[in-house]
């Protein structure tokens, strides 16, 4: 993008801002690489510090205020067990990882308030939480749920049907944007993605 450039559609202000691969900063290492790596976990002979998930794919990231949180994906959790993940970890500013909760082998998160294990989805920092969507949960199934994530450290189930809501669907774009026309701060954009027998969807969809 050569300037910066302005639109709005319905109500959404959308802006384009300048690139430029020499002024954009440098990438800096944050943390050690492992490949196929199991996840360390506090009271598991781990101290606090060292905690991290395991190596993943497939999985979601938002940021938070201070902090960077990652739901999900595919790939190793305690004792290197390799399947789709539930887990929600954060990562502080001083680059220290922290286990939230969750895990499919953990009874006390088998609760409907807690999302199921998936991959492909979606998570975006929204007025002042955390939105979870959609993602594949089994071989051909994909989730319709939305949750919220908020400080007091609790999931809040937002919806899952309805007359006006998006079908299950994985492997989407998505995005935040804000809006100065409605009392709501953000809105949650929804396009594409795998769907149900791994159809390629191309439907538009606004939170």
């Amino acid at each position: 993008v050569a300037s910066s450039s302005a639109a709005e559609y319905q109500g959404q202000h959308i802006r384009c801002v300048p690139f430029s691969v020499t002024t954009s900063g440098v990438w800096f290492f944050a943390s050690e690489t492992s490949v196929d790596a199991y996840g360390l976990y506090p009271g598991t002979g781990a101290a606090p510090q060292s905690s991290r998930p395991g190596s993943r794919v497939h999985h979601a990231a938002a940021q938070l205020n201070a902090a960077v949180y990652v739901f999900g994906g595919e790939g190793f959790e305690r004792n290197g067990e390799h399947r789709l993940s539930n887990e929600l970890w954060r990562i502080d500013d001083n680059n220290v990882w922290s286990y939230v909760g969750g895990g499919q082998a953990d009874t006390d998160y088998a609760s409907s308030m807690w999302p199921v294990a998936r991959k492909g989805h979606c998570l975006h920092g929204f007025n002042d939480a955390i939105i979870l969507f959609g993602g594949q949960i089994v071989a051909e199934t994909f989730s319709t749920t939305a949750y919220v994530w908020e400080w007091s450290d609790t999931w809040s189930l937002l919806g899952s049907s309805g007359a006006s809501w998006p079908a299950g669907r994985s492997s989407f774009a998505s995005c935040v944007s804000s809006s100065s026309s409605t009392s709501i701060t953000a809105s949650l954009w929804v396009f594409g993605g795998l769907g149900d027998s791994f159809g390629i969807l191309n439907d538009l969809w606004v939170y």
